[in-house]
């Protein structure tokens, strides 16, 4: 098994505030939640895009087995083989 670093939470949330910022306008308004709102939405359909073609890459590249996925993500190996099956992806528009 391949041990995955662990990064705290308080360093993920920063990642999140930190992306939001950069793609953001400085101003936005007397209402920003929406725009904040929609944005995150955004960057978390591009992470999940992410995580399935990395894991795809983990196992087709790095010679993972589902195995190692599965004890990676903290889920069973058909819950895992289920998620990230190799197929091809869309993003939401």
């Amino acid at each position: 098994m391949v041990d995955v670093p662990q990064i705290p939470q308080e360093t993920i949330d920063a990642a999140v505030d930190e992306a939001l910022s950069r793609v953001l306008p400085a101003d936005l308004g007397d209402k920003p939640h929406l725009a904040r709102a929609v944005i995150a939405q955004r960057l978390s359909a591009v992470a999940n895009h992410r995580s399935k073609t990395e894991a795809i890459a983990a196992r087709e590249e790095d010679g993972m087995s589902w195995d190692d996925v599965a004890h990676a993500f903290g889920l069973s190996v058909q819950n895992a083989r289920q998620h990230f099956r190799a197929e091809p992806f869309g993003l939401p528009g």
